[in-house]
């Protein structure tokens, strides 16, 4: 499996200023990237909706359900909504929610210049709610088909979302079906603290790794309420890709996901 999980990126020209931290939109040949603190927090490719990097593996977790329920938790620039919408269409229902509200601004920006790199629909931001994920899930009274966490702070997943109250609110806000799908990015603090994380997980899902944590940046961690099998996840995901192209490496990934 080709798998260039990493969010890290090389310095960039022209930034804009909020708040003290550096923002700025570069397009890089075919490649359109938003930095965030010279982190990549989203990429689009002219062309295409897949990337060559984690999200691509991070959305199909979508496809486990038809007409999934969505929350997405940590924006980024947008690029799960992108993909989302491609594969999907109106057949899905999403919430976001961003702790930043300069994020979730400049995100809004990603969007308006994607339009025109990429010559499609992006979906609209504009209903993104600001504020902390963990509260929203908390307080929330609906039930989500798919929960996606790609929530960071640098390069670590903020240390609300790493404990087992964290995991029994997500397993108890998610359908009876339903799948937990986290970007675990290997720095070294977060890859000391990997096997206790999957501990605490497995304690109310199968977990499942897509991506080597040994040599990958990321890892995609896909997490099954009881009922939900391996088998049943590809077949799902290979009939929402059937036809699409450049779509192998994303299969494949789903084929060599291993129960932890």
């Amino acid at each position: 499996m080709r798998n260039p999980f990493s969010r890290h990126a090389r310095n960039g020209a022209n930034a804009r200023k909020f708040d003290d931290r550096a923002i700025n939109i570069a397009v890089l040949g075919d490649m359109m990237e938003l930095r965030y603190n010279h982190i990549v927090y989203s990429k689009l490719k002219r062309g295409s909706v897949l990337t060559g990097l984690y999200w691509d593996y991070m959305t199909p977790a979508a496809f486990i359900t038809s007409s999934p329920r969505i929350l997405l938790i940590g924006l980024g620039g947008g690029t799960i909504p992108v993909q989302l919408k491609h594969y999907l269409g109106s057949a899905f229902s999403l919430d976001i929610v961003e702790v930043s509200a300069h994020v979730a601004s400049m995100a809004k920006e990603f969007m308006s210049r994607a339009r025109e790199f990429l010559e499609a629909e992006v979906p609209d931001l504009s209903g993104t709610i600001v504020g902390d994920g963990y509260d929203y899930l908390s307080k929330t009274g609906k039930t989500y088909d798919v929960i996606m966490l790609d929530a960071y702070v640098g390069d670590s997943i903020p240390r609300e979302f790493l404990t087992e109250s964290f995991v029994n609110l997500a397993a108890s806000r998610l359908s009876e079906s339903g799948v937990l799908a986290v970007n675990y990015a290997m720095s070294f603090m977060q890859s000391v603290q990997y096997r206790r994380y999957v501990d605490m997980l497995k304690e109310r899902f199968d977990v499942y790794q897509i991506g080597d944590r040994f040599v990958s940046g990321n890892i995609i961690l896909i997490c099954l309420k009881a009922g939900t099998g391996k088998a049943q996840v590809l077949l799902r995901i290979k009939a929402a890709l059937a036809g699409r192209t450049g779509t192998d490496d994303v299969i494949s990934g789903y084929e060599g996901m291993k129960l932890l």
